[in-house]
């Protein structure tokens, strides 16, 4: 008789589709998020993300408006933006919490806004500082986000009316 023994760190918590539908992020157990072309019908990834820890399933992705970046959440208590023109480069740490961070969005109008929720009963709204014009960059309005990001606001242990936060 075989045997077989499943890790826990199996599985995935969090998909997302960028917006042409043609890839597809999943947040996996293994602490990767893996990118699939779904235009090529591909078994294998073509990029994987690296660095946020995955406890959990309650983890989160969520990618910006323009697909250029990819917001994940994570059990070691912070957040992490990774480029998705450059999976090989260092994710932006985004820190401040004091517990897992399980839920993570992106605005969809101001697309240096993000919010992060924690275990530890707080809500995080930042703003990202982005430059303005790269000669290259495919969104020169607004630019890369250029290694910082900001806390705007932080509550913690309060109810809020969501129709008022508007991020």
């Amino acid at each position: 008789m075989d045997v077989i023994f499943f890790s826990f760190k199996s599985g995935f918590s969090s998909l997302a589709l960028d917006s042409s539908k043609t890839r597809l992020y999943a947040n996996c157990m293994d602490d990767n998020v893996y990118v699939y072309d779904c235009a090529a019908f591909a078994e294998k990834p073509v990029s994987k993300f690296g660095g946020h820890r995955m406890s959990t399933f309650f983890i989160k992705l969520a990618l910006s408006p323009d697909d250029d970046y990819l917001l994940t959440g994570s059990s070691d208590n912070q957040a992490y933006i990774y480029s998705t023109k450059y999976p090989q480069a260092s994710p932006i740490l985004l820190q401040g919490h004091t517990a897992e961070v399980p839920a993570v969005a992106w605005s969809p109008v101001d697309l240096g806004r993000i919010v992060t929720t924690s275990d530890d009963y707080s809500l995080i709204i930042w703003y990202l500082q982005r430059e303005d014009n790269i000669g290259n960059d495919i969104n020169p309005v607004l630019g890369p986000i250029i290694g910082n990001a900001r806390r705007m606001l932080r509550e913690k242990g309060k109810l809020f009316d969501w129709n008022l936060i508007k991020v």
